[in-house]
């Protein structure tokens, strides 16, 4: 089975650069690879709402990888570069997606011409790579904001405008005030965002709303279920969207840079009020516009013949990156101490083991070492087999495990026992899958019930091993 690595600076919240790896795994995954995804900072949120079977490696948490990849789908160059010369990637072909023309850790490396592919998500970004290798990146191949199957449902608006979404993680202050101008009008607004309802957009949510007010992605997702999207953020923006305006607002990925035109409460209820009639008569050509520009698996599959038919300056150009720009390790290397400082700040590394006995708690800590697999191997008293043992991982809120191994070892009559308890674990973790326990509790705890056959005679040197990884906090 071939093998995908996808790295990102983290995966575990619905913004963009996370849904678009959840999208590549999701369609990998049908194509028959075996997924991994590599990154820094690992979530529940998303983890939670991620049916894909996954490897998922932390990069503070490995010594190096081991094994050779088919492909590796890179976003965030600087994570890339530290899995090259840190962390010893390999590879058999690299596409490196670079998702801003302004964000420091999507900037061009410095081995950009041995990359086998570098993709674009917009002219703006493919621009300013252009300019900033003196033209030497060429040829990048524009891969834009897509839109997974499931969202081009057939969906009639009615042309009554009743409810009104924003789908938004910065929600500029003039579009919260908007929310009481229509309330006047008996117009309902919900806003969807890290600060406010909190999920991943489906179709469903947004087939619920009469109008959208994004940027982004989720303008894409609206041309495809045929919803009048108007485009305003943070940046300000055009609003409404025409068949002879959107190519200015595509250039920039639909951000609202192009037009960065800043409207009062007031200003954006008339525009909304006004234009809307006009909107509902664009839906068909953006439909149409989705399908032929925006359709995840046929860029998918453009992009990877591509790639195909592309040759590499390089027989190999893994070993020859990580042989000629070795300076990279080092000057990579002060940006990851800075990363490891900041997700490092205020854990309680600690691991916890009780259970009770005689209406008391046996308590046992040890320290961990966040930057390996956790190992912890300690003495029992036979007695504490009868009992619940509860096992506090560490005290953060949002987390997620990997259990790798929890077993009993005992002896009887001098014959050694093993029994594997992965199976008789439970505990108040929201959800599990596989081994991957989900945490949304600042005291997360998992209990175990030991089911050993009984034994006529006594039980001795009863010894707990778990092995687990901490994957995110």
């Amino acid at each position: 089975m071939k093998k995908i690595l996808l790295v990102n600076y983290f995966y575990g919240n619905f913004t963009g650069s996370e849904l678009i790896i959840k999208q590549l795994a999701e369609l990998f995954h049908q194509q028959g690879y075996e997924i991994h995804i590599a990154a820094i900072s690992f979530g529940g949120h998303l983890i939670a709402n991620t049916e894909t079977p996954i490897t998922y490696i932390d990069l503070f948490n490995i010594r190096s990888f081991t094994e050779e990849y088919d492909l590796v789908w890179a976003h965030h160059s600087t994570i890339l570069t530290h899995c090259l010369f840190e962390k010893n990637l390999r590879y058999k072909q690299l596409i490196l997606s670079i998702l801003s023309p302004y964000e420091p850790m999507e900037s061009i490396p410095a081995y950009f011409e041995y990359v086998d592919l570098i993709v674009a998500n917009s002219l703006e970004t493919k621009l300013q790579i252009l300019e900033e290798t003196n033209l030497k990146a060429n040829p990048i191949k524009l891969f834009p904001n897509s839109v997974p199957a499931a969202f081009f449902k057939p969906h009639t608006i009615n042309g009554s405008l009743q409810k009104i979404a924003i789908v938004s993680n910065h929600v500029p202050q003039e579009l919260r005030e908007l929310q009481l101008l229509l309330q006047a009008t008996d117009i309902q607004l919900d806003i969807y965002g890290m600060a406010d309802n909190y999920q991943e957009i489906t179709p469903e949510i947004l087939m619920s709303y009469d109008l959208v007010i994004t940027i982004g992605r989720t303008v894409q997702l609206c041309f495809a279920l045929g919803i009048p999207v108007f485009v305003y953020d943070q940046f300000g923006g055009p609003g409404y969207l025409s068949a002879s305006s959107y190519r200015t607002e595509e250039k920039c990925n639909f951000s609202g840079r192009s037009t960065p035109t800043s409207l009062s409460a007031e200003q954006l209820h008339s525009n909304i009020l006004s234009g809307y009639t006009s909107a509902t008569q664009e839906l068909n050509f953006f439909n149409q516009l989705a399908h032929k520009k925006y359709h995840f698996e046929n860029n998918l599959s453009a992009t990877l013949k591509l790639l195909a038919s592309e040759k590499n300056l390089q027989e190999n150009p893994c070993s020859y990156i990580q042989k000629n720009f070795l300076y990279l390790k080092r000057s990579n290397r002060n940006y990851f101490h800075l990363l490891r400082h900041i997700n490092e700040h205020n854990k309680n590394n600690k691991f916890e083991l009780r259970y009770h006995q005689a209406s008391e708690y046996l308590l046992i800590e040890e320290p961990i070492n966040t930057e390996d697999t956790i190992e912890l191997s300690c003495a029992l008293p036979a007695d504490a087999l009868t009992q619940t043992i509860r096992i506090d991982p560490v005290d953060n809120l949002i987390k997620v495990l990997n259990i790798r191994e929890l077993s009993l070892s005992y002896q009887v009559d001098g014959q050694n026992y093993i029994e594997d308890l992965l199976h008789s674990v439970t505990g108040n973790y929201r959800t599990k899958k596989m081994n991957y326990c989900i945490f949304d509790t600042a005291d997360p705890q998992l209990h175990i019930n030991c089911s050993i056959p009984q034994y006529s005679s006594p039980i001795e040197q009863v010894h707990l091993k778990i092995r687990y990884h901490l994957l995110a906090s």
